[in-house]
Formats: C-alpha cells, structure tokens, sequence
C-alpha cells in the first residue's frame, strides 16, 4: 500500500499532536504528585530534594519570588569580636565506644593520620557510660577488655533503649588512650565516675586514684564529673541534686589540695543536657539544674559545660533538618547558659562538651548524609560568633553515625571539620548582611528589589580570620557561606576593601543520584577520599578575581577565602 505525500503529511501530524499530548498529561500528573506527595518524595532516597514546596511556602506565599536572592556583604575587619579555644573543633566518644571496640583503632596508621588532621583538639571520653566506669591499675593486660564488671555491685536498669554496668577501665587502657591522644595532638578530657556514692555524698576515693596514677605517667589530661546528671533517675535509679553535683566539685578541689603530688587540675562541668528543648524558648528542667549548680559550684570549675542536639532521631525529618527555625535552637541555648553564667558565676568561658545534629543516632536515610551537613556547618558557625570557647562533636566510629566508618573510611562530617580546621582561624569576625529578593507582588505588575528578613535567615554567613598557613598570610579573611533557601541559588556581592581580594572557593555539592540525600561528598568537583593511610587529600581552590560575585547554589554550604584582604583584625 502506498501514501501519497499529503497523506503522509496528515498521518505524521496526528502522531506528533497524539505524542505532544501524551507529553503534556505526564507532565501535568508529575507536577500534581510532586505537589502532593512531598513527604513521600523525602521518604524516597534516589530523588534530589531541590524542591521543598511546604519550607519554601514559609519564605511569603503572598509573593512570587522570580529570581536569585541577593546578598550585600561586609565584614568588621578592624576588630575582632572574640577568640575562640585553637582546639575549638574537638571530638567525643563514649565508654562504651571504647569497651566495644578495645581500642583498636589506635594501632591503626590510617586512624593516626585522621586524627592527626584534626589536631590540636580535645578528645573528650564520656557519655553515660563514664558514671559507671572503675578504674583498675593492677590488672593483667591480657585481661583488660572493659568487660563489664563482674565484681561490681551496682547494675543500672534501663535508660531509653540502653542497660549500664560496671565497668572496670585498666591501666593498659588508660595508657593507650593517652599516648595515642598525645601522639596526634588531642588532650584527654575525661569525665569520673558521678554515681560513686556514700548516700547522698559523692566518694572522692576512686578518683583519686586515677588521678594520682594520671600525674606520674605524666598525662596533660583535663576532667569532668559526671554526664547529664539530671538523667541520673532514669539510668541509675539515684537522684542527685544539682546542690549536690556542686558538693561533689568542692570534695573533688578539696581532695586534690591535700595531695602535693597533684597540686591542682583542670575541672569542666557540670555537662547538663540542653536548657531548651525545642523553638517554644520554654526552658526545661535541665535550666533549672544548671542555675542551682552554678549557684552552688561557685569558682571550683574552670569551665562551664552544656550538651546540645537539634532534635531526636526517632523524631526529626527532613523537614526539621531544613529549616533555619531549627537551627536558631542553638542561639537560644547559648544565651541561656550565659545568661545563668553571668548571673550566677565568674566563670566566663563556655564549652558545648557534647553535640550533634541529633541524639540517638539520625533518622532513617538521613544520617550523616549532605543535607545534614547545614545543620553541623552552622553549628560551629553560630557557636563561635556567640562566643562559645569549644565545641565536642559527639560520635567516633560507626556504620552511619560519627566521623568514620567501621573500617575508617571518613564520612562528611570528617571532611567539613577538617577544612573547617584547615582554613578558618582563631579569632572571630562580625558579619553583616542585607538580602534581597526580586519579587511580584498581588499588588504590583512588575518585578523589583525587596528586602526580605525571610530569606535572611536561610542564608547563615560567618567569618574568621584565615588560619595561617603556607597558601594564607596573615591578614586573610575566610567566609563559611551555608545556603538553605530550598530553590535558588544565592548571589553575595562584597564591599569596601575586600572586593580587592581574588576569592578562594571551596564549595562542597554532593556526589552522585541521591542529590542532598547522598552520604558522599565533592569539593570544587572532586570526591573526598583519602589516597592512601598516610596522607589527606589537599585540594586546590578555585580562584576568582577580585570583585567577583559569589553564586552559592540552593542548599550548599562552602568556604571562601579572600587572601589579599589584609584585615587589621587578623594581621
């Protein structure tokens, strides 16, 4: 059979309108369950999560918003505001980290190599397991596996998901942990054993052993006093008051005093769980226990300590994890605690001694992937810019949670702490902003500037003066730029002397399908791995020339080094 071209024509013509409207329908369904059906778009881990219509809604439904938001920059590079701690990014594992995984790791060249990218910091060795830890020195190596204690009288009941034992920390131990923190540049900060009681007196006796044995081995280590003692009910059916928390390091200071050999030591506490709980501002009872004890302590601490985690695991979705409002919980606990400190004591300094985005491990498909990364970035951002001295980032090694897993490969969190180290300094810089967005209102036809304090706080700026190292001279500027506007780039314009600087990039994007939801991580466009057990990726920046706008994609976060910005502040 043969078609004469007309018909041909025609024939052509309904195929190409029947396909454009098959087109057209599957693309109307694909809005209209994109639409629908965000939460199981969240749920689902091989979809890029560009879009977030509910958190993007928060940003002024009564506006269509038709272009990138717009960020004027300028930095108080005269002075700085404060200085934080150089060990300021510190790391924390548990007791029962090390029982589990007896040390081992420490023999390990690639770990000594990880760890020594993160130096100077602290090692911080506490979690509930410490309340019920025993120190042991004469005991065979052979058998010293912080096994639980056999002989130990008291057993724990439940504490959420977890049981507590004894457990007996030896000398082989306790010498492995030190020469190994000493060996990468990380000091010791231990927390005793709170739960070791006369009634309701806390026994001194115990401590002070290990203390004594600390001094002769020569250990530089710092110490604390139980972990989140307002939890004490629930995982050791005692009740210990915040009164008698302050007791105990009045008999700690008492103790060491009459001891020549020990002359004095270096006391944090009291590690209280976070004041505020949630973005109500309502303080919980965790704010009450740390007025009475700083009330009580007085000057026997050296530094005042506090736990902080956005929001359960078992809870928080991606959702939470996106928006700024939740990341704001970390001022209001930061102003409460100085607020109880300058009312209650002269102790000035602050440590968050624990933390992380969340407690009991992160939710499902969202732990320790990139998205996380906003939350962990601002964390230390936040906390520096307030005047928090250091920060212990909880979790050591683990198949989700930590900085590495099990066979020390790093995860994201690693990457972000190390060039966090690498190229933001001590001394802390004001940042001002003023943001903009190009919206179309109900009542206007056409599009103009406008600012927008919704979009200021998706957009979280800070700055350092740039660590000094062989690529950056003093008088450097390093900004840590974290987008969390769901679906624009954003576009940041410097002023004043600082457009006389070329513009060091360090941008961070995930690797891979899985878009924010990706576990990996690339930098400037290459995978972070190590190349082998000796040695830490170095990358180059990429370089842009003075007066350059810097374009941070939606939901990114990188840092931006101005070399040549000779800033009085950080000369």
């Amino acid at each position: 059979m043969t078609m004469d071209r007309g018909s041909l024509k025609m024939v052509v013509g309904r195929v190409t309108m029947a396909t454009m409207s098959l087109v057209v329908m599957m693309m109307m369904m694909t809005m209209v369950m994109m639409g629908s059906n965000e939460r199981a778009i969240v749920r689902e881990p091989s979809k890029r999560h560009f879009f977030a219509t509910d958190t993007y809604s928060l940003l002024g439904s009564h506006e269509l918003h038709e272009g990138p938001p717009s960020v004027v920059l300028s930095v108080n590079t005269t002075t700085s505001v404060t200085t934080v701690d150089e060990r300021f990014i510190s790391i924390g594992a548990t007791m029962g980290f090390i029982r589990t995984s007896r040390g081992q790791h420490f023999n390990s060249t690639r770990f000594w190599t990880l760890a020594h990218g993160l130096s100077p910091a602290i090692y911080r060795l506490g979690g509930a397991e410490a309340d019920f830890t025993v120190f042991k020195e004469k005991i065979n190596p052979v058998n010293c596996t912080l096994d639980p204690d056999s002989e130990g009288e008291r057993q724990s009941g439940n504490y959420g998901k977890l049981t507590f034992f004894n457990m007996t920390l030896c000398a082989h131990t306790w010498d492995n942990i030190n020469e190994f923190a000493r060996s990468v540049g990380w000091d010791v900060l231990f927390t005793l054993n709170a739960l070791d009681r006369n009634g309701s007196s806390w026994d001194p006796t115990g401590a002070i052993h290990l203390l004594k044995y600390t001094k002769q081995r020569g250990y530089p280590v710092l110490w604390a006093l139980g972990n989140e003692p307002y939890g004490y009910p629930r995982k050791a059916h005692v009740n210990v008051t915040a009164t008698q928390m302050a007791d105990a390091y009045h008999t700690l200071r008492k103790s060491v005093s009459q001891i020549p050999e020990l002359t004095d030591i270096f006391l944090v506490g009291p590690d209280t769980s976070s004041p505020i709980k949630n973005t109500s501002s309502i303080p919980s009872p965790s704010a009450s226990y740390l007025n009475e004890f700083l009330q009580g302590v007085g000057n026997a601490t050296n530094i005042t300590s506090f736990h902080f985690y956005y929001a359960s695991g078992r809870v928080a979705g991606f959702r939470e994890l996106t928006d700024p409002r939740l990341a704001d919980l970390l001022l209001l606990n930061i102003q409460s605690v100085q607020n109880s400190v300058k009312k209650y004591s002269a102790n000035s300094k602050i440590w968050i001694t624990e933390s992380g985005v969340c407690f009991g491990s992160g939710p499902q498909d969202l732990n320790n992937v990139y998205v996380d990364g906003m939350l962990f970035l601002d964390k230390l951002g936040l906390s520096a810019r307030l005047g928090v001295d250091l920060v212990v980032n909880q979790g050591l090694i683990g198949r989700t949670g930590g900085l590495f897993d099990e066979s020390l490969n790093p995860h994201l969190y690693y990457w972000l702490l190390l060039y966090h180290k690498r190229l933001m300094g001590t001394r802390v810089l004001d940042v001002s902003k003023v943001v903009s967005t190009k919206v179309r209102t109900s009542r206007e036809e056409n599009a103009k500037n406008k600012p927008d304090d919704d979009f200021s706080n998706y957009i979280r700026i800070y700055a350092h003066c740039t660590k000094t190292s062989t690529l950056y001279q003093p008088g450097s500027v390093t900004f840590m730029i974290i987008n969390m506007v769901p679906i624009n780039d954003v576009h940041i314009h410097l002023e004043g002397a600082l457009l006389d600087s070329p513009i060091h990039e360090y941008l961070f994007l995930p690797k891979g399908t899985k878009g924010i939801l990706s576990p990996q991580v690339r930098l400037n466009g290459h995978p972070l791995k190590m190349d082998d057990d000796l040695t830490l990726p170095s990358y180059s920046p990429r370089e842009q020339p003075p007066g350059s706008t810097i374009v941070v994609p939606q939901q990114s976060y990188g840092f931006y080094v101005l070399p040549r910005a000779q800033a009085p502040a950080c000369q």
